[in-house]
Order: C-alpha cells, then sequence, then structure tokens
C-alpha cells in the first residue's frame, strides 16, 4: 500500500510539472491603487500588480481605460477611496478581466508611464489653470487631402505619403486633425479645419486654405502631415517654422509629441514655404508627425491610441504656447 502511495505521489508530481507551466496564463493576479500626490490642480495614481498589464483610450480620449487580465482582487487604498476626483470604476467579467476607467472630465490632460519591469503604472492627471482658449480661433490643416484642378488630372488625388501597409497620409493628416479639434473645443477654442472628409471634391486645395488664413486672420494655423524617406531607419518628427512666434509654437508641440507618443524630435527647420509665408500670422507652423516608412513611427501611427497620443501631443503644445503667451 504504502508502495502505492509512493507511486501514485511520484506520477502526480510529474503531472503537475508539465501541467504548470502551461497554466501560467491562467495565474489570478492581484492589483492595488494609491493615490501617490493630491493636490488642487493634480492627482497622481500608482497601480501596482503582480503581472504586466496593457491599456487603451477610447475614441474622443474622455476615458482611460486599462485592461488588465485575470486579477483575483483589487486594493484600493484609503486615500484613493476618500479623494478620488476622477470618478474611476473597477468591473471584472466572468473571466475575471478587471476593466478599470478613469473619467477625464475633470482631468481632460494627463500622463501615464508604465513600468513593465515592476508591473506599476504611474497616472497623473492634470488640471490646467492659467491659460483660456476662450475667444481663440485656431486653423488646423489636415495636410493633402485635395482633387487636382488641372481637368487633365481631374482623377488625380492627393494622398500625400504611403505607408508600407497601405494607409494614406491624407488620411491619417485628417483623423489626427479631428481628434485635436475635439480636445482644443474643450478647451472653449473655435477651430476651422480646412478639410472635413476624406476624398471630397470641396476640399480646400493647396492655394485656397491660405487664402481661408488670411480671411480669419486666426490666432494660430497648424499644418499637420506625415514623412516618408528612402531610408527606413530614418525616425521621428520634424516641425517647420518661419518667425520668432512660430518658433516657439513648434517647439513646444514637438516636445509634447515627444512626451506623448514617444516620437524623437527630428529636428526643427526655419524653412521658407510659399503659402504659409503669404498668410498674415504670426504663430503659423507645418508639422510632420512621424515617418510612414519607419516600423516603429509606422505602428504608433497605425493605431487608434497612437493617433489619439500624437493628437494629445499636438493639443498641449498649442496650450502651453498660448499659456507661454500670457504670461
Amino acid at each position: 500500500m504504502k508502495q502505492l502511495s509512493k507511486t501514485i505521489f511520484a506520477l502526480t508530481f510529474l503531472c503537475l510539472l508539465f501541467v504548470l507551466p502551461k497554466q501560467e496564463a491562467f495565474v489570478f493576479h492581484s492589483l492595488s491603487i494609491d493615490l501617490f500626490r493630491d493636490t488642487n490642480e493634480s492627482q497622481v495614481y500608482e497601480l501596482s500588480a503582480n503581472y504586466p498589464f496593457e491599456y487603451f483610450l477610447n475614441a474622443d480620449i474622455s476615458k482611460l481605460i486599462l485592461s488588465i487580465p485575470a486579477v483575483a482582487n483589487i486594493t484600493i487604498s484609503e486615500n484613493v477611496k476618500m479623494k478620488n476626483l476622477c470618478d474611476f470604476e473597477g468591473k471584472i467579467d466572468k473571466n475575471q478581466n478587471l476593466t478599470l476607467t478613469f473619467h477625464l472630465n475633470q482631468f481632460p490632460f494627463f500622463y501615464t508611464n508604465q513600468y513593465k519591469q515592476t508591473h506599476k503604472m504611474v497616472v497623473e492627471l492634470t488640471k490646467r489653470s492659467g491659460v483660456s482658449l476662450t475667444n481663440k480661433v485656431i486653423v488646423l490643416d489636415p495636410g493633402h487631402g485635395a482633387y487636382s484642378d488641372d481637368p487633365e488630372l481631374w482623377e488625380y488625388y492627393d494622398c500625400g505619403a504611403i505607408s508600407p501597409s497601405g494607409m494614406f497620409e491624407s488620411a491619417i493628416n485628417l483623423d489626427i486633425a479631428k481628434k485635436v479639434k475635439t480636445l482644443l473645443e474643450r478647451e472653449n477654442a473655435t477651430v476651422v479645419l480646412t478639410r472635413e472628409n476624406e476624398k471630397d471634391r470641396n476640399s480646400l486645395r493647396f492655394e485656397q486654405r491660405g487664402l481661408l488664413v488670411n480671411d480669419l486672420l486666426p490666432d494660430a494655423y497648424i499644418s499637420i502631415h506625415q514623412n516618408t524617406a528612402i531610408l527606413p531607419e530614418v525616425r521621428g518628427c520634424i516641425g517647420y517654422f518661419s518667425n520668432p512666434t512660430a518658433e516657439k509654437l513648434i517647439i513646444e508641440i514637438t516636445k509634447n509629441l515627444n512626451q506623448e507618443a514617444g516620437i524623437p524630435i527630428r529636428k526643427l527647420i526655419d524653412g521658407k514655404f510659399e503659402m504659409i509665408e503669404k498668410m498674415r500670422i504670426e504663430a503659423k507652423v507645418l508639422i510632420e508627425c512621424c515617418f510612414l516608412s519607419n516600423k516603429i513611427d509606422e505602428t504608433i501611427v497605425k493605431t487608434e491610441l497612437g493617433r489619439e497620443k500624437i493628437a494629445l501631443g499636438i493639443t498641449n503644445g498649442i496650450l502651453n504656447f498660448f499659456e507661454n503667451q500670457q504670461k
């Protein structure tokens, strides 16, 4: 009998050796949420788990949504329970997958840092103060996206660069511009797009966009583009300006684009563009957000999350520019 017990134990042990590694993906995990810092202007949350987790944003950037697999328990500190101002909520589905949602109505601008090595994430939600875009008019130009005026080229559509996976630059530019428009309008800005649709014969031609700016005389003009290069390793954002005011604006945009989307700043160029030079305003810039020909940059701009981060970077840059102007 003892021999039989030993044999069963040995067989059971051997089975566990083979089975346990395959079950690692089904081990349930824990998550703790603490309020690291709390002021009138910001809140900083620290999320710690014993398993790497991913996060994504919804389309209009009104929420920060974290998706964490196989959560067995959540520990929320008393600080968070008492002082939570972003009304976050947690929901666990039947498979024990947690969706944690931060509502960002009071904190529309945020910065996230994720440390996968330690399975931690820091979420900083910051209220903006001292800057108002009320009475500010901003023109956003989603680069390219118009048909030719030449009767012989009537069917030619200017899509700009094309990525290796077949994405049109014009479509990317438009999507990012619409996202920036949504964010700026939350700050009470009046935002005008030079075009609102892809493959629309009524879209303003290149020269007409310059005339629109001179008619409106907005407080700022930002032309949004993507880049391409022969060498696939070339990546990063490039900003163009042609006067000191525009230089300040493009510095803020590229700096925040790097911070929010992780796109390196390649260079800033004092360049003369005929259409832009004819505009009778000072704050006028062109931003090449990334290189579609580069795998890393294309991966960023290819996803909804990546384009949202780019839009957030551009928006924060514009806000910082006007904030500095008011000082």
